[in-house]
């Protein structure tokens, strides 16, 4: 919400290095999940097309980064805030599912 807020009143200009921080750590998420699944011999494509929210939430991810990318690009400082708590924030939290599913299919195949 401090982002947000930054961007809501002061602008990108004030929330930049911040922005430019939450969309790295988003990347990286997403990173560490598939090297997750790559070390324990799962794959995210896969793990996607047998599990609905792990589908759900690699969607979310990429439809919320779309949608702040598009925010960014058009100068929308209030779409930037909107998309980052309506959009990003959500899709974040999604993400303990896969990691959830990743633990889950490793205990089962000890």
């Amino acid at each position: 919400p401090i982002a947000a807020d930054a961007l809501r009143w002061r602008g990108e200009q004030a929330a930049g290095p911040q922005l430019d921080a939450i969309i790295r750590h988003a990347k990286n998420l997403v990173l560490l999940a598939a090297l997750a699944g790559e070390i324990t011999g799962l794959n995210l494509r896969d793990m996607r097309k047998r599990d609905r929210s792990v589908s759900d939430t690699i969607d979310a991810t990429s439809a919320a980064l779309d949608r702040l990318l598009a925010s960014q690009d058009a100068g929308d400082a209030f779409g930037l805030a909107d998309a980052l708590v309506d959009h990003l924030a959500p899709a974040m939290s999604g993400w303990r599912v896969v990691f959830d599913t990743i633990a889950a299919e490793v205990r089962h195949a000890a």
